[in-house]
């Protein structure tokens, strides 16, 4: 299965209906709204309460948390 999503625009919905054998109209033409929180940094405890919050505000706001690709920890 191929996910269409890197490409852009209006290709993605032709791309997929055309070379795809399934096709999920919504996920390409409306995806989730996402909660992506960058730069994550401190000690232990700090990054655990930021994630929490970024965790809380993503459930009351209904989006879909993404998770720091880094945090930058200070020990």
């Amino acid at each position: 299965m191929v996910y269409y999503t890197p490409i852009y625009g209006t290709m993605t919905t032709y791309l997929a209906k055309c070379f795809g054998p399934w096709f999920n109209e919504i996920c390409y033409t409306r995806p989730a709204p996402l909660l992506h929180p960058l730069n994550i940094a401190g000690t232990k405890s700090e990054i655990s309460e930021k994630l929490e919050m970024a965790a809380l505000v993503a459930r009351d706001c209904g989006r879909t948390l993404m998770f720091p690709h880094l945090a930058n920890q200070t020990v």
